[in-house]
């Protein structure tokens, strides 16, 4: 079934001939945008866009999340160990910053998105 807003009716009758009748309305919505992550533009230090910054405490912003996302969040691996990171929702964006300081070295950041269907 394609994506949208469907209505499923079922009839019973019984022997006497009395019927009953109850619907349902629901919705399948398969289609996730794909979210992006971005380095705060004022911490990207050197090259714009290169994503290198020399601030301790870098802030990042999500785009693209839907609007009935039931879960987000964000892993960061620094050194082979993972770490979940409390997200900030304000106005339909999304944000974090590491709340101590970051080391030097590279680090890969996961972003993951749960969403339910619109009903």
């Amino acid at each position: 079934m394609a994506d949208g807003g469907y209505t499923l009716t079922v009839e019973a009758t019984d022997e006497a001939g009395n019927k009953t009748t109850q619907t349902l309305d629901f919705t399948i919505d398969t289609t996730l945008s794909v979210p992006t992550l971005s380095l705060d533009s004022a911490d990207d230090s050197g090259i714009a866009g290169d994503n290198i910054t020399n601030v301790k405490t870098p802030g990042f912003t999500l785009n693209n999340i839907d609007t009935d996302v039931s879960r987000v969040t964000v892993e960061v691996m620094h050194n082979g160990i993972k770490q979940e990171v409390p997200l900030v929702q304000t106005g339909g964006q999304w944000r974090f910053a590491p709340t101590s300081d970051w080391a030097d070295g590279d680090y890969i950041l996961t972003v993951k998105v749960e969403d339910r269907p619109e009903m």
